[in-house]
């Protein structure tokens, strides 16, 4: 049985969107605000991170996977595969770019929080993997 690209590029729209409909407050645990203390110094929130600290190489994923993934997502819902160097790439640069992810959703995640995650990670990988395995058929 094969299935159709469309249907899995309408899959993550339907995650995505859905990931946007739940109110940020019930994904992330609650963490005390920054403050200043008495004697001046600023407590630190191990939760917010910024693009400037992440490494050169997940900001050089993030940026191709940006790329590759619109590609793979358009096409899909053109019901047209991508190349299949296209969509290696893909699942290789999001794999990269999970990894500065993953320790912020473990530790400042709620449980829902976590669950959403993971199933973005699967509709993202399992878009990919179609791409890369299911071919279209030669007539």
């Amino acid at each position: 049985m094969r299935i159709s690209y469309r249907v899995s590029s309408i899959a993550l729209v339907l995650v995505v969107i859905g990931m946007f409909l739940l109110p940020n407050s019930i994904l992330v645990r609650p963490i005390a605000p920054t403050r200043t203390l008495v004697d001046g110094m600023v407590s630190f929130d191990p939760c917010f991170t910024t693009w400037e600290e992440s490494g050169w190489l997940i900001r050089l994923s993030v940026l191709v996977w940006i790329g590759t993934f619109l590609y793979l997502f358009v096409q899909g819902l053109r019901n047209r595969t991508v190349p299949r160097a296209v969509a290696i790439v893909s699942f290789l640069a999001f794999v990269l770019s999970l990894h500065n992810r993953l320790w912020r959703v473990q530790n400042c995640g709620s449980g829902l929080g976590i669950v959403v995650f993971w199933v973005w990670i699967m509709a993202v990988g399992l878009m990919c993997v179609q791409h890369i395995i299911q071919r279209p058929v030669r007539v």
